[in-house]
């Protein structure tokens, strides 16, 4: 990797600089037993609990990428009644 461009920094301000770097995607990313794993995630339930929304919905959307079925909550308050309902069948 060799840095391409350099800024001066200035103090409090941070510094600026940019590089660029060959990569390829790799045929086989993924190794095996990842796979495998991801498999026995598939129709798993998870519950997400946060306060910022849209930090649920990355979660959540990472999460429903590997087959899993999830809820998303924004405090403890609900995330109890959610496993409540959860532990009576729903």
């Amino acid at each position: 990797m060799r840095v391409h461009g350099f800024d001066d920094s200035a103090l409090g301000a941070g510094s600026k600089f940019w590089l660029n770097t060959p990569l390829s995607v790799s045929a086989n990313n993924v190794p095996r037993i990842a796979k495998a794993a991801v498999a026995q995630l598939m129709g798993m339930r998870a519950l997400i609990v946060d306060d910022i929304e849209m930090n649920r919905r990355i979660m959540s959307g990472q999460l429903n990428t590997l087959g899993m079925q999830t809820e998303t909550v924004s405090d403890a308050f609900f995330a109890i009644a959610a496993l409540e309902r959860a532990d009576a069948g729903g």
